[in-house]
Protein backbone atom coordinates (compact mmCIF):
# COMPACT_ATOMS: atom_id res chain seq x y z
CA UNK A 1 0.00 0.00 0.00
CA UNK A 2 1.42 3.55 -0.81
CA UNK A 3 1.12 6.11 1.95
CA UNK A 4 -1.76 8.77 1.77
CA UNK A 5 0.57 11.46 0.06
CA UNK A 6 1.39 9.38 -2.64
CA UNK A 7 -2.31 8.90 -4.08
CA UNK A 8 -4.72 11.82 -3.53
CA UNK A 9 -7.79 9.44 -4.12
CA UNK A 10 -7.78 8.90 -0.63
CA UNK A 11 -7.28 12.27 0.58
CA UNK A 12 -10.56 13.06 2.36
CA UNK A 13 -11.43 15.89 4.27
CA UNK A 14 -12.70 14.73 7.39
CA UNK A 15 -10.23 13.54 10.72
CA UNK A 16 -9.22 10.66 13.00
CA UNK A 17 -11.46 12.28 15.21
CA UNK A 18 -14.49 12.42 12.96
CA UNK A 19 -14.21 8.77 12.77
CA UNK A 20 -13.58 7.93 16.35
CA UNK A 21 -16.98 10.11 17.01
CA UNK A 22 -18.41 8.18 13.75
CA UNK A 23 -17.50 4.03 15.15
CA UNK A 24 -18.51 4.96 18.67
CA UNK A 25 -22.22 6.62 17.90
CA UNK A 26 -22.69 3.79 14.80
CA UNK A 27 -21.63 1.28 16.86
CA UNK A 28 -23.55 2.51 20.16
CA UNK A 29 -26.80 3.05 18.05
CA UNK A 30 -26.37 -0.76 16.55
CA UNK A 31 -26.67 -2.16 20.14
CA UNK A 32 -29.35 0.06 21.34
CA UNK A 33 -31.54 -1.11 18.42
CA UNK A 34 -30.96 -4.64 19.10
CA UNK A 35 -31.21 -4.03 22.89
CA UNK A 36 -34.81 -2.44 22.61
CA UNK A 37 -35.84 -4.85 19.42
CA UNK A 38 -34.77 -7.95 21.66
CA UNK A 39 -36.69 -6.62 24.89
CA UNK A 40 -40.01 -5.69 22.30
CA UNK A 41 -40.06 -8.54 20.03
CA UNK A 42 -38.97 -11.27 22.21
CA UNK A 43 -37.44 -14.12 20.54
CA UNK A 44 -39.51 -13.67 16.84
CA UNK A 45 -36.81 -15.44 15.23
CA UNK A 46 -33.30 -14.94 13.66
CA UNK A 47 -34.87 -14.53 10.09
CA UNK A 48 -36.94 -11.82 11.36
CA UNK A 49 -34.36 -10.03 13.64
CA UNK A 50 -32.00 -9.97 10.80
CA UNK A 51 -33.93 -7.69 8.61
CA UNK A 52 -34.71 -5.87 11.45
CA UNK A 53 -31.96 -5.47 13.26
CA UNK A 54 -29.44 -5.58 9.83
CA UNK A 55 -31.64 -3.05 8.08
CA UNK A 56 -31.58 -0.63 10.44
CA UNK A 57 -28.22 -0.86 11.24
CA UNK A 58 -27.50 -0.79 7.88
CA UNK A 59 -29.13 2.64 7.67
CA UNK A 60 -27.34 3.84 10.87
CA UNK A 61 -24.05 3.21 9.59
CA UNK A 62 -24.96 4.95 5.98
CA UNK A 63 -26.08 8.04 8.35
CA UNK A 64 -23.06 8.14 10.49
CA UNK A 65 -20.63 8.34 7.45
CA UNK A 66 -22.84 10.75 5.06
CA UNK A 67 -23.56 13.31 8.58
CA UNK A 68 -19.82 13.26 9.45
CA UNK A 69 -18.21 12.92 6.40
CA UNK A 70 -19.08 14.62 2.74
CA UNK A 71 -21.88 16.26 4.49
CA UNK A 72 -20.10 17.98 7.47
CA UNK A 73 -17.34 18.55 5.10
CA UNK A 74 -19.13 19.24 1.82
CA UNK A 75 -17.48 16.99 0.04
CA UNK A 76 -18.68 15.02 -3.14
CA UNK A 77 -19.84 11.28 -2.55
CA UNK A 78 -16.72 10.08 -4.46
CA UNK A 79 -14.95 10.81 -1.46
CA UNK A 80 -16.73 7.90 0.36
CA UNK A 81 -15.53 5.36 -2.50
CA UNK A 82 -18.66 6.12 -5.01
CA UNK A 83 -16.97 5.98 -8.41
CA UNK A 84 -15.48 3.48 -11.14
CA UNK A 85 -12.26 1.93 -10.52
CA UNK A 86 -9.25 4.04 -10.97
CA UNK A 87 -8.01 1.98 -13.80
CA UNK A 88 -10.81 0.78 -15.78
CA UNK A 89 -10.58 -2.80 -17.11
CA UNK A 90 -11.19 -6.65 -16.68
CA UNK A 91 -8.01 -7.07 -14.62
CA UNK A 92 -9.53 -4.34 -12.12
CA UNK A 93 -13.00 -6.14 -12.21
CA UNK A 94 -11.32 -9.46 -11.78
CA UNK A 95 -9.95 -8.47 -8.53
CA UNK A 96 -12.95 -9.18 -6.20
CA UNK A 97 -12.69 -12.98 -7.23
CA UNK A 98 -9.02 -12.56 -6.34
CA UNK A 99 -9.72 -11.14 -2.95
CA UNK A 100 -13.00 -13.57 -2.17
CA UNK A 101 -10.83 -16.54 -2.97
CA UNK A 102 -7.50 -15.22 -0.42
CA UNK A 103 -10.57 -14.73 2.22
CA UNK A 104 -12.44 -18.36 1.58
CA UNK A 105 -8.86 -19.84 1.39
CA UNK A 106 -7.98 -18.33 4.81
CA UNK A 107 -11.18 -19.17 6.47
CA UNK A 108 -10.87 -23.18 5.35
CA UNK A 109 -7.42 -22.91 6.42
CA UNK A 110 -8.33 -21.12 10.14
CA UNK A 111 -11.09 -23.64 10.33
CA UNK A 112 -8.76 -26.55 9.73
CA UNK A 113 -6.09 -25.32 12.31
CA UNK A 114 -8.58 -24.69 14.92
CA UNK A 115 -10.19 -28.56 14.08
CA UNK A 116 -6.54 -30.06 14.29
CA UNK A 117 -6.45 -28.38 17.79
CA UNK A 118 -9.29 -29.03 19.64
CA UNK A 119 -10.02 -25.29 19.97
CA UNK A 120 -13.71 -25.97 19.65
CA UNK A 121 -14.50 -22.68 20.73
CA UNK A 122 -12.08 -20.81 18.47
CA UNK A 123 -14.31 -22.68 16.00
CA UNK A 124 -16.55 -20.59 12.96
CA UNK A 125 -19.84 -21.52 13.71
CA UNK A 126 -22.40 -22.50 10.90
CA UNK A 127 -24.95 -19.85 10.26
CA UNK A 128 -28.02 -20.35 12.63
CA UNK A 129 -30.20 -22.72 10.47
CA UNK A 130 -33.46 -19.79 10.63
CA UNK A 131 -31.10 -17.42 9.61
CA UNK A 132 -33.53 -16.72 6.26
CA UNK A 133 -37.62 -15.62 5.86
CA UNK A 134 -39.79 -18.84 4.80
CA UNK A 135 -41.28 -18.86 1.37
CA UNK A 136 -40.95 -16.28 -1.27
CA UNK A 137 -39.62 -13.71 2.20
CA UNK A 138 -36.70 -15.33 1.47
CA UNK A 139 -35.55 -12.80 -1.39
CA UNK A 140 -35.66 -10.02 1.22
CA UNK A 141 -33.20 -11.98 3.51
CA UNK A 142 -30.74 -12.79 0.03
CA UNK A 143 -31.33 -8.67 -0.51
CA UNK A 144 -30.18 -7.50 2.90
CA UNK A 145 -27.54 -10.40 3.23
CA UNK A 146 -25.87 -10.07 -0.38
CA UNK A 147 -26.80 -6.23 -1.27
CA UNK A 148 -28.10 -4.12 1.73
CA UNK A 149 -25.41 -5.14 4.30
CA UNK A 150 -22.18 -5.18 2.13
CA UNK A 151 -23.32 -2.02 0.97
CA UNK A 152 -23.26 -0.17 4.12
CA UNK A 153 -20.71 -1.76 5.48
CA UNK A 154 -18.30 -0.83 2.66
CA UNK A 155 -19.42 2.47 2.94
CA UNK A 156 -18.84 2.81 6.50
CA UNK A 157 -15.59 0.98 6.93
CA UNK A 158 -13.73 1.10 3.44
CA UNK A 159 -15.09 4.15 2.53
CA UNK A 160 -15.47 6.10 5.83
CA UNK A 161 -13.28 4.71 8.47
CA UNK A 162 -10.22 3.59 5.85
CA UNK A 163 -9.61 7.03 4.85
CA UNK A 164 -10.09 9.25 7.44
CA UNK A 165 -7.87 7.18 9.72
CA UNK A 166 -5.37 6.57 7.05
CA UNK A 167 -4.67 10.22 6.61
CA UNK A 168 -3.56 10.23 10.67
CA UNK A 169 -1.34 6.88 10.95
CA UNK A 170 -0.83 5.86 7.13
CA UNK A 171 -2.40 3.13 4.68
CA UNK A 172 -1.34 -0.03 6.36
CA UNK A 173 -1.93 0.64 10.03
CA UNK A 174 -5.21 2.23 8.78
CA UNK A 175 -6.20 -0.87 7.16
CA UNK A 176 -5.41 -3.11 10.57
CA UNK A 177 -7.57 -0.76 12.48
CA UNK A 178 -10.16 -0.65 10.48
CA UNK A 179 -9.80 -4.39 9.98
CA UNK A 180 -10.16 -5.32 13.31
CA UNK A 181 -13.28 -3.15 14.04
CA UNK A 182 -14.84 -4.99 10.80
CA UNK A 183 -14.02 -8.08 12.65
CA UNK A 184 -14.84 -6.86 16.51
CA UNK A 185 -18.55 -5.33 14.37
CA UNK A 186 -19.24 -9.36 14.07
CA UNK A 187 -19.90 -9.56 17.37
CA UNK A 188 -18.45 -13.81 17.58
CA UNK A 189 -14.92 -14.25 18.93
CA UNK A 190 -14.71 -17.35 17.16
CA UNK A 191 -15.26 -15.09 13.59
CA UNK A 192 -12.88 -12.41 14.66
CA UNK A 193 -9.55 -14.11 13.34
CA UNK A 194 -11.55 -14.86 9.51
CA UNK A 195 -13.25 -11.41 9.44
CA UNK A 196 -10.18 -9.53 10.65
CA UNK A 197 -8.43 -11.37 7.44
CA UNK A 198 -11.63 -10.61 5.28
CA UNK A 199 -11.28 -7.21 6.17
CA UNK A 200 -7.53 -6.61 5.58
CA UNK A 201 -8.08 -8.51 2.07
CA UNK A 202 -11.45 -5.64 1.49
CA UNK A 203 -9.12 -2.28 2.37
CA UNK A 204 -6.49 -3.89 0.28
CA UNK A 205 -8.84 -3.80 -2.91
CA UNK A 206 -10.38 -0.78 -2.12
CA UNK A 207 -6.81 1.32 -1.70
CA UNK A 208 -5.70 -0.92 -5.16
CA UNK A 209 -9.03 0.80 -7.20
CA UNK A 210 -9.98 3.28 -5.37
CA UNK A 211 -13.50 2.00 -5.98
CA UNK A 212 -16.23 0.98 -3.41
CA UNK A 213 -17.68 -0.52 -5.81
CA UNK A 214 -14.62 -3.33 -5.91
CA UNK A 215 -15.13 -4.07 -2.03
CA UNK A 216 -18.75 -4.63 -2.32
CA UNK A 217 -18.54 -6.98 -5.62
CA UNK A 218 -15.98 -9.20 -3.49
CA UNK A 219 -18.21 -8.67 0.00
CA UNK A 220 -21.15 -9.73 -1.96
CA UNK A 221 -20.26 -12.77 -3.35
CA UNK A 222 -18.40 -13.43 0.06
CA UNK A 223 -22.36 -13.16 1.80
CA UNK A 224 -24.31 -14.72 -1.05
CA UNK A 225 -21.79 -18.04 -0.83
CA UNK A 226 -22.39 -18.40 2.54
CA UNK A 227 -25.94 -17.84 2.31
CA UNK A 228 -26.47 -20.55 -0.45
CA UNK A 229 -24.37 -22.71 1.30
CA UNK A 230 -26.50 -22.70 4.60
CA UNK A 231 -29.79 -22.65 2.84
CA UNK A 232 -28.76 -25.95 0.72
CA UNK A 233 -27.55 -27.59 3.50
Amino acid sequence: MTSPAEDTRFAVPWRAGDVVVGVFAAFAAVVVTFVFYSILAGEPGMGVGLVVVGGIGGVIMLSAAWLLGPLRYNAPSGTLGLRPPAKPGLAQWALPVAALAASLAFAAAYTGVVDLAGWDALKPPDLPEDIALGGPAVLVTYLLVVLWIPFTEEIFFRGYVFPGLAGACGVLPAGVITAVLFALAHGQPAVIAPIFFTGLVLAWLYHRTGSIWSSFAAHSLQNLLALSVSLAS
